[in-house]
């Protein structure tokens, strides 16, 4: 079936790519004036605007960035933000998350930041870009334009739009790790009409992974294999007021999976695991999606409906040795389906206002198995979750003066969850015990947010906020019953920044500060391999986040960013073991929450020459990090260097790149496990160049 499905897409991309083919107009790029900073249009508030007038801290990432960057994947992103951290577990794997401004979640439990492509909402994060316009990370909460689980930020992929202009494109690359990509595009007009148009692209990795393993050899065991397909259909009739996108992508991923070994092992340079079994991570995503905007005079009807399907299967070594002694399966399956109607002013008044309504139903299948042949013990437990979602939810400003704008915000969220959960297991041929559980929970939250934007020049605005952050509450599917639930997170936040552009806008200067005040705050308990998520008492992280851009000349640009989080727990009690099997009583009071770096901060430049030729280096600090919310696991800041030089034209463009250039030792996740630490290491020293050829 997945050979099928997977065949049907390309066909049907394959002919998309041939419409329009008599049409041999080339397209044209935008341009900056000399010497100035390119103007970024976002639609981070959900309307388009540009990203000096809109009151968020935010770090975008435009087409051109990604590309000259090789910026692969959403990790490749995090690793350019401040105060933005992804941990990552594996190849697409479950046990990642986000951490923005310390907000961090554990591999149970709902996300702190919200993952949302072309505004739809996305459970399957970890993931490849394929043909992105631009990434928006909007930091702080956003919850009252995009709701639940988005107290910490927001990341917004938004992909490029079919247009009537042709565009073609082929592509291939080649590294180390014997690591191929090939990628396609093609877009246009249909045939010749001018109200129809359509937009295609294919993506391919093939890659043998960083990792060999120890006793045999095999260099396969974190191996690649992925593919991507999106196609994009728009309506846009050229006497009419509407607009409509539908788009359907798929992805399907054969991966490996064996990516934990010791710590010491790790940071003494060794490039290898331990396993008696290569695992595998099996993703298979459909998704389908129509937008349809319908414009007015001076007022604009959205409507998004979406559609997605994901299915994942982990399965790995879970005793990290050359002994075939335990095995772990996940099996994880989600359909959802969401509906968002908007209705928002566009007329140039003193008054501006949004107003809308979402509604998200879930249904979540997840089976998880472990088998120790030791013990002959097999446990399996099955947890299947519905959740319906519903909120209203409404923003406007008003502008008090010609250059004073008040702004405010609420939205009414209500989340309900049902769980039906099932264990069994033996062990010794005898019965452990079955287990059943069927329970369900409801939460809701009033999410306000109120501020004022002074335009002191038309080069720069002061902005501040407050608002209100909600994370819902759930059920976990690892852990023991009696941490089978656990409660929503609210947070309160405080927000100043400063968008600025000097010196006839060949400098640009964004900060802000913020404090967050947090109760009941959602964290990990980990005791490998089970994970889950509780609640800790009140939790504070404030800080500082800045972004400084330079166009020193028409062919220099430099930049460097900075991003500072001091967040710490104010109240944890829990229990831990001594080291003898006994449970005392203590308290995080003052511990940094795990898997939340104190700083990171980075510095580029880009240098254009010669017509074409090109250089770019990038250099990326992240600071020191714990593993542990008692904070006794700690990785002490690690500095990440990258090459870049190439070859552009209109027609064609090389380029040839250097990663991690230092080969930094590293790490990307870690546990506990029986006394022993256990992590992944970060990605080694590689290098490899690309092609593309447009016409």
């Amino acid at each position: 079936m997945i050979f099928h499905r997977k065949t049907i897409f390309v066909a049907l991309s394959a002919a998309s790519f041939m419409a329009g083919a008599a049409s041999t107009d080339k397209k044209t790029d935008n341009e900056t004036k000399p010497g100035e900073l390119p103007t970024i249009t976002v639609t981070a508030e959900k309307v388009a605007k540009g990203e000096q007038q809109t009151p968020i801290s935010m770090y975008t990432l435009t087409d051109f960035d990604i590309e000259r960057r090789k910026i692969d994947n959403i990790y490749d992103v995090s690793t350019y933000i401040p105060n933005f951290y992804m941990t990552k577990a594996g190849n697409t794997s479950d046990a990642g998350f986000f951490t923005i401004r310390g907000l961090t979640p554990g591999m149970e439990g709902e996300q702190a930041v919200g993952f949302f492509v072309d505004g739809v909402y996305s459970a399957l994060f970890d993931a490849e870009l394929l043909d992105v316009d631009r990434v928006e990370v909007l930091r702080g909460p956003q919850a009252t334009l995009y709701g639940r689980n988005t107290e910490a930020g927001v990341l917004n992929v938004i992909t490029k739009d079919p247009d009537t202009v042709p565009e073609y494109k082929v592509g291939l690359s080649y590294g180390s790790y014997n690591r191929t990509q090939a990628d396609a595009l093609a877009g246009g007009a249909i045939g010749d009409s001018e109200d129809w148009s359509y937009r295609t692209a294919l993506k391919y990795v093939y890659g043998d992974g960083y990792f060999k393993r120890e006793s045999d050899g095999a260099k396969d065991v974190d191996r690649i294999r992925d593919f991507y397909g999106r196609v994009k259909l728009r309506w846009q009739p050229m006497d009419g007021n509407w607009d409509v996108i539908s788009t359907f992508e798929s992805q399907n991923k054969r991966d490996g999976n064996s990516p934990f070994v010791n710590w010491n092992d790790i940071k003494s340079g060794r490039k290898y695991v331990k396993s008696d079994y290569g695992g595998q991570a099996d993703v298979d995503v459909w998704k389908a999606q129509m937008k349809a905007v319908y414009s007015w005079d001076t007022i604009d009807f959205t409507s998004i409906s979406a559609y997605n399907h994901d299915k994942k299967i982990d399965n790995e070594d879970l005793d990290f040795t050359n002994v075939d002694e335990a095995k772990l399966l996940m099996d994880r399956e989600t359909r959802y389906f969401s509906q968002e109607f908007r209705l928002n002013s566009t007329d140039q008044g003193p008054f501006n206002w949004l107003l809308g309504t979402y509604f998200l139903h879930q249904d979540d299948n997840n089976t998880i198995a472990y088998r120790y042949n030791s013990y002959d013990y097999f446990q399996s437990g099955n947890t299947q979750i519905k959740t319906d979602n519903y909120a209203v939810f409404g923003n406007a400003g008003y502008y008090v003066l010609d250059n004073v704008e008040l702004v405010a915000g609420v939205r009414y969220d209500y989340d309900k969850k049902r769980l039906h959960y099932t264990s069994t297991g033996t062990m010794m041929g005898y019965p452990t015990g079955d287990g059943e559980d069927n329970n369900d929970r409801s939460f809701d939250a009033w999410l306000p947010k109120a501020g004022v934007n002074w335009y002191v020049t038309p080069e720069a605005m002061l902005y501040a906020s407050i608002s209100k952050g909600y994370k819902s509450g759930g059920f976990n599917t690892l852990g023991p019953n009696m941490a089978r639930s656990y409660d929503a997170e609210h947070t309160t936040n405080y927000e100043v920044g400063l968008k600025s552009d000097w010196f006839d806008h060949s400098v640009r200067w964004n900060t802000s500060l913020f404090w967050i005040d947090m109760k009941n705050q959602q964290t990990e308990v980990t005791f490998y391999p089970d994970s889950y998520t509780a609640n800790s008492g009140k939790s504070v992280s404030r800080g500082v986040e800045t972004d400084l851009t330079w166009q020193a000349t028409d062919a220099l640009r430099l930049a460097a960013n900075a991003g500072y989080t001091d967040a710490k727990f104010k109240d944890f009690p829990t229990e831990v073991d001594n080291g003898t099997g006994t449970y005392v009583s203590t308290n995080y009071k003052d511990k940094r929450p795990a898997n939340a770096p104190a700083y990171n901060y980075g510095f580029s430049a880009d240098y254009n020459f010669a017509n074409g030729f090109f250089v770019r280096t990038d250099y990326n600090v992240t600071g020191s990090i714990y593993f542990d919310n008692a904070n006794t696991k700690k990785q002490s800041a690690y500095g990440l260097l990258n090459l870049f030089a190439g070859y552009t034209t209109n027609e064609y463009d090389i380029t040839a790149y250097v990663k991690n250039v230092t080969n930094e030792t590293y790490v990307t996740r870690a546990f506990n496990m029986n006394g022993d630490w256990y992590a992944r290491a970060g990605e080694p020293v590689n290098f490899g160049v690309s092609v593309n050829y447009k016409f």
